[in-house]
């Protein structure tokens, strides 16, 4: 059941036995950004020709004005709320009189997928108070299922987006708790709905942010909290098509593709570039066939759902004529055997990184098979972190698609530049490349999107809205420095990632999300992008040259 609002504050939170009480208070003026007292930070711009700061968007960045002409039609009315929560107030950051815009045209922050800059809110202008669930005059509350990162790089993220991003005299704050069933370990529907009501009942929140993987089907989680209304923002490559998401607008986004689009993806690059060409990158036995055959694995969560495989299979048949029999996954020996039998040279998994280097690449060199393995976004099989703990006799014959941002230095990157500008002594440490606030940064940056462009009237409807008529990303995506993703939202389309780089495993290269270890993904053509009807044809040198 949905909780009242005041008009003043939200409900006061029952006994938070999962939360993790931890909340980091903003030092008023300690980053302030007013130009009559201090420069803005020094970080790398990405469009240095925009260097001025300005009050204003520019007319064309959105189709209107955020918050203009939007009402709260479902927003339910204020009642009065019960006090003492016994968690201590965040403090807002000082709100700057003026905002820096950067690129042509101008965008919010430096990062290229950032949203287009919006006119400077006045914080003495009202902003309507509780204009929804876990939305006050003051704050924004959002729900934080704390995984595998580091408090502190997730809290250096909240002040960065509360710095730069315009919330209209509100701060975001994210509210942590304890998920049952930790990081990675299997739960029931029923368990990931729990959490959910969870969410509603004691942390009556706007919105949460990803909630750990659970085999891809963490969208009973988010699910329910549609059903309560709050919005959610994934980061991971779950379970759910684009039908999902539509089917559950205005509450549920990701950063990362749907299923449908990312399996169309690699449908459409595997009929341009590998059907009617021999198994060249597999190993003695395999690569001397004279076409490849394909093979599909899939895994069923503990929850019971399983990731949708008619799509890729029809769109292989369709575009290639290409014929699949998925195989599930009860044990690795039943699967390599299938494949054995049915003279695959190139397998296809919907699965975790786990069943590849824990299971089917094992089962696979006790039966002396040494097929070709695909990479791809799903449940982090294009993670280095994933293809450094591949056997070694397999390792070498990995290569796919991946529809995350390009893998670079650290410093290079917005998610790592964000954290420094919020957090200046803050280092990686020697687990290196920090994946998780890698998936944190652009869950926020999704988050924090909507909330500017829904305008002072914070709405689920807004909040849609605003996306829609935003422009991401900024252009020049596909290309230097960055090889950022190009995509966006608009109706039939819930995730910001429409395009993929082809990547193959090199076992000598030094890692990025971790720099204590070899292994990693490297590029073709630099990380080049193509999404839906630009893939190229013919064939493509992969496991050549240099590792970009």
């Amino acid at each position: 059941m949905r909780r009242p609002m005041t008009a003043n504050g939200p409900r006061a939170p029952g006994v938070l036995h999962l939360a993790i009480a931890v909340i980091v208070v903003v030092a008023v003026g300690a980053i302030a950004f007013d130009a009559r007292q201090q420069p803005p930070p020094q970080v790398l711009e990405f469009a240095p020709q925009a260097r001025e700061q300005i009050t204003d968007a520019p007319e064309d960045q959105a189709a209107t004005t955020p918050g203009n002409g939007t009402t709260s039609p479902t927003a339910p009315e204020p009642t009065p709320s019960a006090t003492g929560s016994g968690e201590p107030p965040v403090q807002p950051s000082e709100i700057p009189r003026h905002r820096r815009c950067f690129g042509d045209p101008p965008r919010q922050t430096e990062d290229p997928q950032s949203p287009p800059c919006v006119p400077y809110w006045n914080p003495s202008q009202d902003n309507g108070g509780a204009t929804w669930q876990g939305v006050t005059p003051d704050e924004i509350r959002v729900a934080w299922p704390m995984s595998l990162e580091k408090e502190r790089d997730t809290r250096a993220l909240e002040r960065y987006v509360n710095l730069r991003f315009e919330f209209y005299g509100r701060t975001l704050r994210l509210i942590p708790y304890g998920p049952k069933g930790g990081v990675f370990g299997g739960m029931s529907a029923a368990d990931m709905r729990a959490m959910a009501d969870f969410v509603n009942d004691e942390l009556d929140a706007f919105a949460s942010i990803a909630y750990p993987p659970k085999a891809g089907a963490e969208h009973h989680y988010y699910d329910r909290l549609a059903e309560h209304r709050i919005v959610s923002v994934d980061s991971h490559a779950s379970q759910r098509t684009e039908a999902h998401f539509t089917q559950h607008a205005p509450y549920e986004w990701g950063y990362l593709p749907a299923l449908d689009t990312m399996q169309r993806n690699l449908a459409e690059w595997i009929c341009n570039t590998l059907e009617g060409r021999a198994p060249s990158h597999a190993g003695p036995g395999t690569q001397d066939r004279a076409e490849r055959v394909f093979g599909l694995a899939y895994h069923v969560s503990p929850s019971g759902s399983a990731p949708e495989r008619g799509i890729l299979v029809q769109a292989l048949r369709q575009g290639c004529g290409i014929r699949l029999e998925p195989v599930e996954i009860t044990t690795a020996q039943q699967v390599i055997a299938r494949f054995v039998t049915a003279r695959v040279t190139t397998v296809i998994c919907l699965c975790q990184g786990g069943h590849y280097f824990d299971e089917l690449m094992p089962e696979a060199t006790r039966q002396a098979y040494l097929p070709e393995w695909i990479a791809s976004s799903y449940h982090y099989l294009d993670f280095d972190s994933v293809g450094q703990e591949y056997p070694v006799e397999h390792a070498e014959h990995v290569f796919g698609m991946t529809f995350h941002n390009k893998w670079l230095p650290q410093k290079e990157m917005p998610w790592y530049q964000a954290i420094k500008e919020a957090d200046p002594e803050y280092e990686t440490g020697d687990d290196g490349y920090a994946s998780a606030a890698y998936e944190r940064y652009y869950e926020l940056l999704v988050l924090a999107s909507g909330i500017q462009m829904a305008g002072p009237t914070l709405t689920p409807e807004n909040f849609q809205r605003g996306l829609y008529g935003a422009r991401f990303p900024a252009k020049g995506s596909g290309g230097p420095p960055l090889w950022h993703p190009g995509g966006g939202f608009g109706p039939g389309d819930h995730t910001m990632v429409d395009d993929a780089a082809v990547i193959w495993w090199s076992p000598t290269e030094m890692g990025y999300t971790t720099n204590v270890r070899r292994g990693t993904f490297c590029y073709l053509d630099q990380g080049r992008r193509y999404g839906l009807g630009q893939w190229p044809r013919g064939r493509q040198p992969l496991f050549q040259g240099d590792c970009q």
